[in-house]
């Protein structure tokens, strides 16, 4: 007998029958199946459909989320590196060696909340961003730094460009982080 047929005859002869689903035979109510029968839809195609709401059960219950919920020490990481960072790109115009300390300082604690964050767990998203801003190749912090490093001294305006850039950078992080729910709220 394959995979889902009916043992013991035809679906209408009795009250309980066994099905067969993968290899083993299973007690099987036929009130339930001419309940939800409708034409000639077979038993494998009503298993298929038990087994998806199941599944959305399960899930339903579970509660799954696909990202991390709300932390405060990660809002608070992201929003004081933001004003470290752009307070040290207005010193952009200044010597690049001026100011090698301060660079060092705030990349320090920008890589500290990105590995805060890279910690977290269903955080992606937020890794993603904070790796762009970082990404010395880039066209963020990182690319801004290795710019004024290569040039030593940068004008006012393309530091007032990048500065546009590098916030709504830090706004994106920021902003996903509030729109996060919060542990114990629905």
């Amino acid at each position: 007998m394959s995979t889902g047929q009916i043992a013991g005859g035809r679906l209408g002869r009795s009250r309980s029958r066994e099905i067969t689903c993968g290899g083993m035979i299973l007690p099987y109510r036929i009130a339930w199946f001419t309940l939800f029968s409708r034409g000639n839809r077979s038993v494998a195609y009503m298993n298929k459909l038990l087994h998806g709401f199941l599944l959305l059960a399960l899930l339903g219950l579970v509660g799954c989320s696909t990202i991390a919920s709300y932390d405060q020490a990660a809002y608070e990481h992201a929003t004081s590196a933001k004003a470290e960072a752009l307070q040290l790109m207005d010193k952009g115009s200044t010597p690049y060696s001026q100011n090698s300390e301060k660079i060092d300082a705030v990349l320090l604690d920008m890589n500290k909340a990105y590995e805060y964050d890279k910690g977290r767990a269903r955080n992606e998203k937020t890794t993603a961003l904070w790796t762009a801003l970082l990404n010395p190749e880039g066209k963020l912090f990182g690319g801004f730094i290795r710019y004024w490093k290569t040039r030593n001294e940068l004008h006012p305006a393309y530091i007032d460009e990048k500065k546009k850039d590098i916030s709504d950078a830090f706004d994106q992080i920021i902003q996903l982080e509030q729109g996060k729910q919060k542990q114990g709220t629905s």
